[in-house]
């Protein structure tokens, strides 16, 4: 018995010992990610968006000012949200139409957040009626290693009226910058409609001490070094070179024709403050596979992607990064079987919530999207071919 008693004593402070190493050893819980949840989750939500009187005078005189707004998904709400009309030229709306939005939620209340994100945008989709442009293009670019917005859908309906189907987008800030970056306390840019990194583009973050574009200034200066050899060095000191090529290639393979490659626009730039190089990501994706010919081979008119371009190493690299990714990623399989699953989310909620024209319009649209894709690949694998 006196036996049995020892073992059982020296049992029992051996697993006092090695308890709290045992538990030490346990992986820590991850953070639930609210924002992952909300882009990759099968629920779609219905946003119910209010602009009092007062300020949506405001609203009326200049849309692009922040104004005051309560938001609400149904479940969860909040007021005080900044609110501002978006779009460019082809896709701007006003507030009576089907206006395309932007919700900052932390703008008039500190560390107001809606499912982790602090900023979002709800497209208005004129220009894809498909729905489906951004959420594959996004997917491809990330697959690619381009940095590139998350998406997903909504019904909103603001001031008591329902606006029907929109694209929503997370917004390019820090948090943003947080899933891609280690330091994000770089300079992020906004690439502005059809402007280069020579002009005067607008900052939206940063606190690393380059308030006069140094980082852009130098980037310009390597794009005119006039030797074509040593121009491709220089800007690979100053820029995340196999990133950028990826831009063009991802440029070249979706026919962006309204991107940085072709028409200096719909990019964004951080300079990061690890590498000390400017990477570029891709944006403003509502009009791709347009055009299931075109030129695989890129007119660049913008003037990093000439400054590559325009160089032995530069059109080398651009054809070695083109074949893999079309041997990798760019298949018609993942984006027709990925467009397919929307479908079958987005319709059922469209109609229910909106209408059933405005679904059987979508669905209509989403499939004519999967025809152009098939053209697409099937265009760049033909022409690919011709060149060994």
């Amino acid at each position: 018995m006196l036996r049995i008693s020892l073992i059982f004593l020296l049992c029992s402070m051996n697993a006092l010992l090695y308890a709290p190493r045992a538990l030490a050893q346990q992986p820590a819980s991850k953070k639930v990610d609210e924002s992952e949840e909300f882009f990759k989750g099968e629920k779609l939500r219905k946003f119910t968006v209010t602009v009092d009187e007062e300020n949506l005078k405001v609203l009326r005189r200049d849309p692009r000012k922040y104004v005051r707004a309560s938001f609400s998904d149904g479940s969860k709400g909040m007021g005080d949200v900044g609110l501002h009309l978006k779009g460019a030229a082809g896709s701007f709306r006003g507030f009576d139409d089907k206006p395309a939005l932007t919700l900052n939620f932390d703008k008039f209340v500190k560390n107001q957040n809606y499912r982790g994100m602090d900023k979002m945008h709800c497209n208005n989709s004129v220009q894809d009626p498909s729905f489906c442009a951004e959420l594959i293009c996004g997917e491809l670019a990330r697959m690619m290693n381009i940095p590139a917005a998350r998406t997903t859908h909504a019904v909103v309906d603001l001031n008591g009226k329902k606006k029907g189907l929109f694209t929503v987008k997370e917004g390019f800030n820090k948090n943003f910058l947080k899933r891609y970056f280690t330091n994000v306390n770089g300079n992020l840019y906004d690439g502005g409609f059809l402007t280069d990194i020579d002009a005067d583009l607008y900052r939206n973050s940063g606190s690393e001490g380059l308030d006069n574009r140094e980082d852009l200034k130098g980037v310009v200066k390597a794009c005119r070094e006039p030797d074509a050899k040593k121009r491709f060095e220089e800007v690979a000191k100053v820029v995340d070179i196999d990133r950028f090529i990826s831009v063009m290639v991802f440029d070249a393979l979706t026919a962006h024709w309204d991107g940085y490659t072709s028409q200096k626009n719909n990019y964004r730039i951080y300079h990061d403050p690890e590498t000390k190089k400017i990477v570029f990501f891709v944006h403003g994706m509502d009009q791709m596979f347009s055009n299931p010919g075109w030129n695989i081979w890129p007119a660049t008119n913008g003037m990093v992607s000439r400054a590559i371009w325009d160089t032995e190493e530069g059109k080398k690299r651009y054809e070695a990064r083109l074949r893999e990714v079309v041997a990798k990623y760019f298949k018609i399989d993942w984006m027709h079987r990925r467009i397919d699953e929307v479908i079958s989310r987005v319709k059922p909620f469209a109609e229910k919530e909106v209408d059933k024209n405005t679904a059987n319009d979508f669905e209509n649209n989403a499939k004519d999207f999967k025809r152009r894709i098939k053209e697409r690949v099937e265009f760049v694998e033909k022409e690919l071919a011709k060149k060994k």
